[in-house]
């Protein structure tokens, strides 16, 4: 990739939230880059990194192959809010700094939206992924999209749909609507998605995955809960649930039932925090399901009349190991 032409309009900003990623980062930017792609800028937003982190994006800035920008606070979501607010692409989207891209498959995604956004134009795109190890190696496909599906489908479907770094996001859509990632707080994807996805009919969804997702990297966030961080679960759920209680659509009643599962999904956390801050998050998982309608699968129903009735600490145990033994066969059984 070469440095963007001063009149050439950029298609794309791919913003790189750069923190503390010294081991991973140099990858991730070579990935982008690699694509060699017209019309692609890379914004690499930096905080008060200890390590190399800086100096390594520097050189890119040195060579002209990305533009590198401090971030105003701290965290993931300024960072983010950072960059969508410098980027200069009709679209913008995200990768981590510990993360990486198929760079013969993020080239060929590229090329295509290029050609089919000429006709049509879309306030987000969201596209499967590519989960992998720390190596970079691809260990399988998320698999959720399909022909003709919508956001209702999306949502229903199995898995994740939140995650900020696979939508691809109209630039004037987002800032226009002063939309951005809440600050101070983690599942911002969560809160950010949801928002947009009730938003806005112009959604577009993709089976062309580049982006490959390490969930089981050492140091990652699936392996560090703390009383803080489930805290802000609860927050961005009440205030996703209350806006969804207050729309009328079939689409937010799939959302409800989205959330309801993801905080059965999430009472394996009683047991990954440590000994001293257990009861907090075991009196707090308490008050949040009784906040739940029975709705949903059968086993969320069923797990939460479980709660309900007092079994709050077999339920999660059961589900903690449950856990354990997919994480297991998911990513080292294959």
């Amino acid at each position: 990739m070469t440095a963007q032409a001063k009149t050439e309009p950029v298609f794309l900003s791919v913003i790189v939230a750069a923190y503390e990623a010294e081991a991973y980062v140099e990858a991730c930017i070579d990935s982008i880059c690699g694509a060699g792609c017209a019309g692609i800028e890379i914004l690499i937003v930096l905080g008060e990194s200890s390590d190399r982190t800086n100096a390594i994006c520097r050189s890119y800035e040195t060579r002209g192959l990305a533009v590198c920008v401090m971030q105003d606070g701290k965290g993931l979501s300024d960072a983010r809010n950072c960059g969508m607010k410098k980027a200069a692409g009709e679209y913008l989207t995200f990768v981590d700094a510990d993360d990486r891209v198929d760079t013969e498959k993020f080239a060929a995604c590229v090329r295509f939206l290029k050609q089919a956004l000429r006709t049509q134009s879309y306030d987000v795109l969201v596209n499967d992924f590519l989960f992998a190890d720390h190596s970079g190696k691809i260990l399988f496909e998320s698999g959720q999209m399909k022909n003709g599906m919508g956001r209702r489908e999306l949502v229903r479907a199995k898995g994740t749909f939140w995650n900020a770094w696979r939508y691809i996001y109209r630039t004037a859509y987002v800032c226009g609507h002063n939309r951005y990632f809440l600050e101070n707080h983690s599942c911002e994807d969560l809160e950010f998605a949801v928002r947009t996805l009730l938003d806005t009919r112009r959604a577009a969804f993709l089976h062309m995955p580049y982006y490959c997702y390490c969930p089981v990297r050492p140091g990652s966030l699936m392996h560090r809960k703390d009383l803080k961080m489930i805290r802000d679960f609860w927050l961005v759920e009440r205030m996703l649930l209350s806006l969804c209680r207050k729309d009328a659509s079939l689409l937010a009643q799939d959302m409800e039932k989205k959330l309801a599962e993801l905080l059965v999904l999430n009472l394996p956390d009683i047991w990954e925090v440590s000994g001293c801050e257990r009861q907090a998050v075991l009196r707090g998982y308490r008050r949040q399901s009784a906040r739940i309608r029975r709705t949903g699968s059968w086993w969320v129903r069923l797990s939460v009349c479980l709660c309900r009735a007092g079994l709050i600490v077999p339920v999660s145990f059961c589900l903690y190991l449950a856990k354990r033994m997919r994480r297991q066969w998911r990513y080292h059984g294959r």
